[in-house]
């Protein structure tokens, strides 16, 4: 069997190396630059190794666009295959370097002469000035002659060319991308230190107003309770059940912020116990009652016996639970039905849902329902005044407990939230 010539084994792995360098620019970033400069280092030792000197005879006579300095060289035609391969090498986006064992320059394409910003004439023969180690994948920091800092992929390929080793240098400009993964990183820390300040200045606001709100809820107390005598007018009593049940709201929206902004700075701890589920429930229940009958609404509380104890926070599990079931009463029309169950899934987790026949959500207004102020653009919903806290604040909450929580609605079928918490948490006490 007669032995294939350089050139047909060049073209025969032409299009692995080919094809390597297209599927990298496909592939992305990280993984395309190391698919790619494979690639090129693929290129580089078949162009000396394969085909040696005969890619580069025509160079001295400046036939060929790819500069070398090799003294054996002999201006001679090359043949079709072989100024195709050398086409390749030429024209190849990234840069290609031919070092010589003494570290000199011996080949530069002119990508590699974009990269530096120099003629291929002011680099051969000098020293090529970055550590030439076999294989792996390094990032280099090249100087422009403009004394622009550029940065490049270089994997080096040893071979031997006419029994002197050699090395093979492949050089992928990745500048403009390592730039915009810095103005990306820099975005995303000054992003981070805006919501940090944000959330420190909500605590801080907070902190200051529970202040003089506390005094104000607790002198109406005092006036409701007419400790001091009768206040007089009918009215006067009037005027201090609104005040107080102003004050009330808005401490309670000021609790809600001073919770969004400890759980954003990992500041809000957990006081954990075994919880009775059914306790909690029936404890929500009343707390909302009032109000449902108030809106002509059914209140339904479906919660089995003999349930397990939930390890959670019993003070952040009410709240997990109270502000769903208020906002089922505040959306639901006169006549709907809020129900509160708690049951037991198939692996042992506990499951809350909070369920109504009131307005709901379309499934594009799911986002805005679960971001912190977010508001429905619903004409209903916006009867109804509200921060748009609550429900970002139970799913964080319930995430804390390590649970989740999820969002099913329907526009006019209702709404339910279900609340899972995962088998860890809860604990059997049957003896």
């Amino acid at each position: 069997m007669a032995r294939p010539s350089a050139a047909a084994l060049v073209l025969t792995l032409l299009p692995w190396t080919v094809g390597a360098t297209t599927a990298a620019a496909a592939e992305g970033p990280s993984t395309g630059a190391l698919a790619g400069a494979a690639a090129l280092g693929a290129i580089g030792m078949l162009a000396v190794s394969a085909v040696g000197a005969l890619v580069w005879r025509r160079s001295r006579s400046g036939t060929v666009g790819a500069r070398s300095r090799d003294p054996e060289a002999n201006p001679q035609p090359l043949s079709e295959d072989e100024a195709r391969f050398q086409t390749i090498v030429e024209k190849h986006a990234d840069g290609i370097v031919v070092v010589g064992s003494d570290a000199s320059i011996q080949l530069v394409n002119p990508a590699a002469e974009d990269l530096f910003g120099r003629p291929a004439e002011d680099m051969i023969g000098h020293h090529f000035g970055f550590p030439l180690v076999s294989g792996d994948l390094t990032e280099v920091d090249v100087i422009h002659r403009s004394g622009q800092m550029r940065v490049a992929e270089m994997r080096v390929v040893r071979t031997r060319w006419r029994r002197r080793p050699i090395y093979v240098v492949s050089l992928h400009d990745v500048t403009r991308r390592r730039a915009a993964e810095q103005a990306l990183l820099e975005a995303k820390e000054q992003a981070e230190l805006a919501n940090r300040s944000k959330s420190a200045f909500l605590a801080t606001i907070s902190h200051e107003l529970r202040t003089p709100l506390n005094a104000i809820i607790g002198f109406s107390d005092v006036l409701l309770a007419e400790s001091s005598g009768p206040l007089g007018a009918p009215e006067y009593r009037q005027f201090a059940l609104d005040i107080n049940e102003a004050g009330r709201d808005l401490l309670s929206l000021i609790n809600d912020l001073l919770d969004i902004s400890r759980i954003e700075t990992g500041t809000l701890s957990l006081h954990e116990e075994l919880v009775d589920p059914g306790v909690v429930a029936a404890s929500c229940a009343r707390l909302v009652r009032g109000r449902a009958a108030d809106a002509g609404l059914r209140l339904e509380v479906d919660v089995p016996p003999s349930l397990p104890r939930l390890r959670a926070d019993p003070g952040r599990l009410k709240q997990i639970l109270l502000n769903p079931l208020t906002n089922a009463v505040k959306f639901t029309p006169d006549g709907g039905t809020v129900t509160l169950s708690v049951r037991m899934d198939g692996d042992d987790g506990m499951v809350f849902a909070v369920a109504d026949t009131g307005i709901g959500i379309a499934r594009k207004d799911f986002e805005a329902a679960m971001s912190p102020f977010g508001q429905v653009d619903s004409s209903l919903a916006r009867t109804h005044e509200g921060a748009g806290l609550g429900l970002p604040l139970t799913q964080r909450l319930t995430e804390l407990h390590e649970g989740r929580m999820t969002l099913d609605s329907e526009v006019g079928v209702g709404t339910t939230i279900t609340l899972r918490f995962p088998p860890r948490r809860t604990v059997r006490t049957d003896p």
